[in-house]
């Protein structure tokens, strides 16, 4: 054999192994390719993702600015209406005491008097169609009495 046709068989193997070397790199080469496009696409679908995800927060927090200005609002009213209370309940309870002395006051007299001055007994009063002013004091005076 010459060496010539030595050489020829070395070479052939060495470009046979270079030819199989280059299909195993092109698959794996092309399995990366791919994996690329597909790792694209999952980004690209992450991207959208976070896009809706960014949207959804923003309505979230108008959501929440809008509920947290009506709120507002309806504290303020609480507010107005808690001081108005207050102001009724306060001039209610001096309304009770002035009515609770006047009371007291129009007793003592009746009282003291009573041992020199001897007062008949009044018929009993007639059914109203309408409700008298003076048992409408009267039980106003007891539900604040019952109030304390």
């Amino acid at each position: 054999m010459s060496f010539a046709l030595l050489f020829d068989i070395v070479v052939a193997f060495l470009l046979l192994a270079t030819i199989i070397f280059a299909v195993i790199l092109n698959r794996k080469l092309s399995m990366i390719h791919n994996s690329r496009e597909e790792l694209q696409g999952l980004l690209d679908h992450f991207s959208k993702s976070l896009n809706r995800a960014e949207d959804g927060i923003m309505e979230l927090r108008k959501a929440a600015n809008s509920i947290g200005e009506g709120l507002d609002s309806q504290i303020k009213k609480t507010v107005a209406l808690k001081d108005d209370l207050a102001f009724l309940i306060e001039r209610g309870e001096n309304l009770a005491n002035q009515l609770e002395d006047g009371i007291r006051k129009a007793r003592t007299p009746a009282r003291t008097s009573s041992s020199s001055i001897r007062v008949e007994p009044k018929p009993a009063p007639q059914p109203q169609t309408t409700p008298s002013y003076d048992s409408d004091e009267s039980r106003l005076a007891r539900m604040l009495e019952g109030l304390r």
